[in-house]
């Protein structure tokens, strides 16, 4: 079974990640267009890509993997330290009601070798709550990392350089930030 393998974050770039085999695949830069944004806070500093309600859309990028649904859930779900609940998946013939994955349908059905999509699903968190921040509230938090906790802020501009994606908050972190 031929399975895409949506990716817009470290999951592409991060050769020092707990799974190699992702970042040696071929990426294909025409993914699904889906809102995400740097707007999950992770344990280390960072602030991360996810799908982000209500923000601008971006192309993603996609990787083909071989293999079951099933296998590659798992490699996804400890490549990314989550639970499988946190993985989203849809078949090419399945009916969504959620927006992203009628999205990912609808991009899927461009793509007649693929049987089906699976991506890393965490939600927008910060102070370890699930909820969305602004731009400001971003270039904030960064500014205040930058002057009080500049070890973390090299790992958080790190991880925002070397984003394969172009989103709003990012073009601000250059601006006001970096």
């Amino acid at each position: 079974m031929k399975i895409a393998v949506i990716g817009w974050g470290s999951l592409i770039w991060d050769k020092e990640a707990k799974n190699i085999e992702f970042i040696s695949k071929t990426w294909h830069d025409d993914g699904p267009e889906l809102p995400i944004e740097f707007t999950r806070q992770s344990m280390d500093g960072r602030l991360t890509l996810v799908i982000t309600p209500n923000v601008a859309t971006v192309r993603t990028k996609w990787a083909e993997f071989d293999g079951t649904q099933s296998e590659i859930i798992e490699k996804l779900r400890k490549r990314e330290g989550t639970t499988k609940e946190h993985i989203g998946t849809v078949e090419r013939n399945s009916s969504q009601t959620v927006s992203v994955n009628r999205t990912i349908v609808s991009w899927l059905a461009c793509h007649q070798s693929l049987q089906s999509a699976i991506w890393t699903n965490l939600v927008p968190k910060f102070d370890n709550k699930s909820h969305t921040i602004s731009a400001d509230d971003a270039v904030k938090y960064l500014q205040t990392l930058k002057s009080t906790e500049p070890e973390k802020f090299i790992k958080a501009r790190e991880y925002i350089c070397n984003s394969p994606i172009e989103t709003s908050f990012r073009k601000r972190f250059f601006a006001d930030v970096f």
